[in-house]
């Protein structure tokens, strides 16, 4: 065998293990990145879910709808899935104070007068809701809570 033909057996021998070593310590780090992609899709994707539902149920509340209207509303938007078991709706006006402003809960928001601004907010657990695939690299989400709130003027 010639000398060159030996040197090059040897080196793709060598580059083989080489490849397995680096895929060894790249794959780690792909995993963690993909996994941070899908946690911030999935936070992402709820957060948009909570504010176009706090949208809906504060256009309804505008309009004289009641609690249950509201929440209906709210449901609906929300769909059947984890955000929809999980939510919490508070429904208050806002109130202007010579200390600044103050939400104030409202039982009942058709009883409100025209030109009061009430406010939708829909709040859930953000561990409940999200995968939390980073919680064993220190990114954990069980005390936090997404939330989406809109303010409408009542007709």
């Amino acid at each position: 065998m010639r000398p060159s033909t030996l040197w090059s057996a040897n080196r793709h021998r060598r580059r083989g293990g080489n490849i397995a070593i680096e895929t060894l310590l790249f794959l780690p780090l792909f995993v963690l990145v993909l996994a941070a992609f899908v946690e911030f899709a999935a936070i992402q994707s709820a957060q948009q879910k909570l504010v176009r539902a706090s949208h809906a149920g504060a256009k309804a509340a505008s309009e004289g709808a009641d609690l249950r209207q509201i929440r209906e509303v709210v449901d609906v938007n929300l769909g059947p899935g984890a955000l929809g078991r999980h939510r919490e709706i508070k429904v208050a006006m806002v109130v202007h104070t010579p200390h600044g402003e103050h939400m104030v809960p409202v039982n009942h928001p058709e009883r409100l007068p025209a030109r009061t601004p009430v406010v939708v907010q829909i709040c859930a657990p953000a561990a409940k809701v999200a995968p939390n695939l980073l919680r064993s690299v220190g990114f954990n989400l069980s005390d936090d809570e997404l939330s989406g709130e809109t303010v409408m003027w009542k007709e």
